[in-house]
């Protein structure tokens, strides 16, 4: 059996389709367990785990796009 071109388009897009569905599934996996966790969290974990993120995404985004670090962001961050 041979696939037209109509035929191969079709199968390209349903797996784009399914790709995109499998992508959506682990995301509202992962905030659904991170949401579950983050109920039982103590107010203090749940300020230090933010501000944890918020360094670490500040640190991440120096080396991938650049950023620059200024002193309101620190003074915002402590």
């Amino acid at each position: 059996m041979y696939l037209t071109s109509n035929t191969y388009q079709i199968a390209r897009v349903q797996d784009a389709l399914l790709t995109a569905c499998k992508l959506a599934n682990v995301f509202l996996v992962n905030g659904i367990a991170v949401s579950m966790v983050m109920k039982y969290a103590d107010n203090i974990v749940k300020v230090y785990s933010t501000s944890v993120a918020m360094l670490l995404t500040a640190v991440v985004s120096v080396f991938l796009f650049g950023f620059n670090l200024t002193l309101a962001f620190f003074l915002g961050a402590t």
